[in-house]
């Protein structure tokens, strides 16, 4: 491969990788987002969520493209005090997900262990998830 070749096709394989960590970047500011303003919620919680943060909750299961995060907005939106049954078995599977990340597996334990609010520790871990 003469050198000219060798410039082309380092220049392809550099813009392709620019455009992959642009896009991926992206896809998981979103998903940080996402994140964030449950944790918010999360952290404000006293026996269910307002009209308000109902309505964001519902972008995220809406938007978010995560059904990890689906789950955990629909499981939120659903609260009266604490989880519903089928609302827990899924956070229940969310935890014990391995391959799930750690702050999504703490928001789903949270959850499935909440009654009424969150705990002094689980406000410190919702702390560390927002923006």
């Amino acid at each position: 491969m003469n050198t000219k070749h060798l410039a082309i096709t380092l220049s392809a394989i550099f813009l392709i990788l620019t455009c992959y960590s642009s896009f991926a970047s992206e896809n998981k500011k979103a998903g940080d987002k996402s994140i964030s303003t449950i944790a918010n919620i999360m952290l404000h919680l006293n026996h269910y969520p307002s009209p308000s943060e109902k309505g964001k909750l519902k972008e995220i299961v809406m938007n978010d493209e995560s059904p990890q995060i689906k789950s955990i907005a629909t499981a939120l939106i659903n609260l009266e005090h604490k989880a519903t049954a089928g609302d827990k078995a899924k956070m229940e599977a969310i935890i014990n997900d391995k391959s799930a990340q750690t702050q999504i597996r703490d928001m789903a334990a949270i959850i499935y262990n909440l009654t009424h609010k969150p705990s002094s520790e689980d406000k410190s871990k919702l702390m560390t998830m927002m923006d």
